[in-house]
């Protein structure tokens, strides 16, 4: 593991730029294998500090033998030595300001903070155990929280807070035995809550009450939950500090607040030039301050609902047993039983999209939480059934669509609010939906779904069916638009005769007064390509499946027919049916009896469903690869035969991969001729026909003492390495960390 992790090390971005004149002098140059065994053996003898080791670390340009490998690992695996790793970790500070840096980036910035992170969070599972089974060293990040301020550098508290993601996902019963004592003064939790705008306290939180497990490729397959955990958060009332986290954000950013408008924000003031740069970062602090508030609450509210509260009714009789706190706390952390944060976060967006419709990240945050907390009750395939039977299906929703209830004529005002603006297409000006419609066309579409039959009802009275249909087709370009409102109009027609809601809503769709029916007919006669009435009617596709659905659901055989005599006579049967018939006549003729699959919005979200799910943990992995696709599709452009390690800025030795790494010639050889020496090769021969410094030579003769000594294990030539695969960014985007291609593991000793 190591092995990989310190290929990671290799180029380091912006080396040219320079490095603090503080730093040792070996950062300065490239550093080899060599290197980082002179400088272990001067670091085991106290001549130099772990600082300027983790430095020489820093700039290593090759892949290191796995004897050295195991070496460090069990020299900076000692409780003495990760005592002084985490103190360093946690007091340190950038090495260069800012205005010296030009354009280094954040990982040469904390250079010595950034590796031992990586070590902790990528490397052996040594430097991890030996936090988790040592109370002292979980301690320190107790009190490195405690006096976390405004001030602290997000870099350090983003880096610390990954090491001990690292080790919750292992070890989260012994952390949280430690951190999660059962005092009700103790809050843990509640200080790494105030340090909301990292991502990475954002994703540990949830991780108090289930951890994800590292086995399964299922989004929603956890570990047992952890009572402790559960009470841990609920004594911190870690909803509250959510939302005072959020509240924060939004009156910073737009100047509102839930009493009003304030002043203005940084998101929404015209700010003077010297102050600009300031403002845009800050802006964007708070910002992800905004929107990790609103992702712990989601995650934190996912694990509480997938957890089934065991029914202990009269065998509790001692209130302060951990069963009866444990029930108190899932009440608590379960929003559908106690969903005011997040109603006043909703009521809160959507003050700021009424007084500034083009500032929708609270509101879309907000949306998109209550939207995957509903998308459970769809039998999600990353769901696991049992957990479905125990909990989900046992849920109910009154107490947070009651709420919502009270916020449904403020989200109909912004559903009714016209952006105004339009957009040129195909030489005919069309209407734009705008952001904000859309979002809550989503979360009104979930909620006809899924929804109890109040809200429904609700729904249907504020006359949501009729602005649907006016919508679908006052915006005949909006495929995202069509495949939200065709999703419903097929969901609640398929289960209109076992679900009540599901029946309210469909009678309101097929209302005559609606016209949904009626409008069909429009599509009768259009071409499906190449005809300007294609610009004025929504995509084929959808008619069609909305005209099958109204048939599949009049059909005689089904039962679910007498339930729309009052609303469809026998004549408007005959014609939708004849409709039907005529639609499928014209895809024939057009597309010879198919028609092109769109990629629609719910597809594109379950690919990236699919491909977040085994990211969530381990990193931008997908980023990485993209890149290395980028750099090898452009490196076989001029030259085919290029390898992974020339574009890593590795040098490999192995046997196996010396013709790989040949570069191609320009010149080709032929029997009984020899190639003509390029200038590279006259620059090769010179370098190695030039003979040794003073300084070189004490490197050899100090290498050779080194593998001489007793108990030393010679020197192994690398081997082929595979490609990494696996990263983790820094808040910049930087690459902070690489790991091993799925290699197997070894087992512990």
């Amino acid at each position: 593991m190591f092995k990989g992790l310190l290929s990671g090390f290799h180029g380091a971005p912006g080396r040219e730029a320079g490095v603090d004149s503080e730093m040792p002098a070996v950062g300065h140059g490239d550093v080899r294998c060599i290197d980082v065994k002179r400088e272990f053996h001067r670091l085991r003898m106290g001549r130099i500090s772990l600082e300027e080791f983790f430095t020489t670390l820093f700039e290593l340009q090759e892949v290191l033998p796995q004897d050295i490998v195991d070496t460090i690992t069990q020299f900076l695996s000692e409780k003495k030595q990760m005592e002084k790793m985490l103190d360093i970790l946690m007091h340190a500070k950038q090495e260069m300001p800012t205005s010296a840096a030009g354009n280094v980036s954040v990982r040469m910035k904390y250079r010595v903070p950034w590796v031992i992170s990586v070590l902790i969070k990528d490397g052996d599972i040594k430097y991890r155990n030996v936090i988790a089974f040592d109370s002292d060293l979980i301690r320190k990040y107790d009190s490195f929280f405690a006096t976390v301020s405004q001030s602290t550098d997000p870099v350090i508290i983003s880096l610390v807070t990954r090491t001990l993601t690292a080790v919750f996902k292992e070890h989260a019963s012994k952390v949280i035995d430690v951190v999660c004592k059962r005092n009700a003064s103790y809050k843990f939790a509640a200080k790494m809550a105030l340090s909301i705008h990292v991502y990475y306290i954002a994703r540990l939180l949830p991780n108090f009450l289930r951890v994800r497990d590292p086995s399964s490729r299922k989004l929603f397959h956890y570990r047992p939950a952890s009572k402790k955990g559960f009470i841990h958060l609920h004594n911190c009332q870690i909803y509250d500090i959510l939302l005072q986290q959020f509240e924060s954000a939004v009156k910073l950013l737009y100047g509102v607040s839930d009493s009003g408008q304030e002043k203005n924000g940084l998101a929404v003031s015209d700010t003077c030039e010297d102050l600009k740069e300031l403002a845009r970062a800050n802006a964007a602090q708070e910002a992800d301050r905004l929107t990790n508030s609103v992702f712990a609450v989601q995650e934190i509210a996912i694990r509480a609902v997938l957890t089934e509260k065991p029914d202990y009714g009269e065998f509790v009789s001692d209130a302060t047993s951990i069963s009866a706190l444990f029930g108190k706390a899932h009440d608590y952390l379960n929003v559908f039983q106690h969903p005011d944060s997040l109603m006043r976060m909703l009521r809160v967006a959507i003050r700021v999209v009424k007084l500034h419709p083009d500032q929708l990240l609270p509101l879309q945050s907000v949306l998109e939480c209550i939207r995957t907390l509903y998308s459970l009750f769809d039998d999600p395939p990353d769901l696991e059934p049992f957990e479905a039977s125990v909990s989900i299906k046992r849920q109910s929703k009154d107490k947070l669509e009651a709420m919502m209830l009270d916020l449904l004529p403020d989200l109909m005002d912004v559903l009714d609010c016209d952006t105004g603006k339009s957009i040129i297409l195909g030489g005919k000006k069309i209407a734009v939906l705008g952001a904000a419609r859309f979002f809550l066309i989503e979360f009104f579409a979930t909620a006809l779904r899924r929804g109890g039959t109040e809200i429904c009802s609700a729904l249907v009275n504020n006359g949501l069916p009729h602005r649907m249909v006016m919508l679908f087709y006052s915006h005949p370009n909006n495929s995202l638009l069509h495949q939200s409102i065709t999703t419903v109009i097929e969901n609640c027609f398929e289960e209109c005769e076992t679900d009540e809601a599901s029946l309210l809503v469909a009678r309101s769709f097929l209302d005559p007064e609606i016209g949904l029916i009626s409008k069909l007919f429009d599509a009768v006669g259009r071409k499906l390509k190449g005809s300007e009435s294609h610009l004025s009617k929504p995509a084929y596709g959808y008619v069609l499946r909305i005209a099958e659905a109204v048939i599949d659901l009049l059909d005689e055989t089904q039962g679910s027919r007498d339930l729309f005599e009052d609303l469809l006579d026998e004549s408007t049967i005959s014609m939708v049916s004849k409709l039907h018939e005529i639609l499928l006549e014209e895809i024939e003729a057009q597309g010879k009896g198919s028609i092109s699959k769109v990629q629609t919005y719910m597809v594109r979200q379950k690919q990236g469903e699919a491909i977040k799910a085994p990211l969530e943990d381990d990193g931008d992995r997908l980023y990485y690869m993209q890149v290395i696709a980028e750099q090898t599709r452009a490196a076989e452009t001029s030259n085919p035969r290029v390898s992974v390690f020339e574009f890593l800025g590795l040098s490999d030795n192995s046997e196996e991969s010396e013709s790989v790494s040949q570069p191609r010639t320009s010149v080709e050889s032929r029997p009984g001729h020899a190639r003509k020496k390029s200038d590279s090769d006259i620059v090769v021969e010179s370098t190695r026909l030039k003979p040794m410094t003073n300084s070189e030579a004490q490197d050899r003769e100090l290498a050779i003492e080194m593998i001489d000594q007793p108990g030393t294990i010679s020197r192994k030539k690398p081997g082929r390495i595979g490609l990494p695969t696996s990263i983790s960014l820094d808040g910049a985007l930087n690459i902070v960390g690489l790991q091993e291609p799925h290699t197997k593991a070894k087992k512990l000793p």
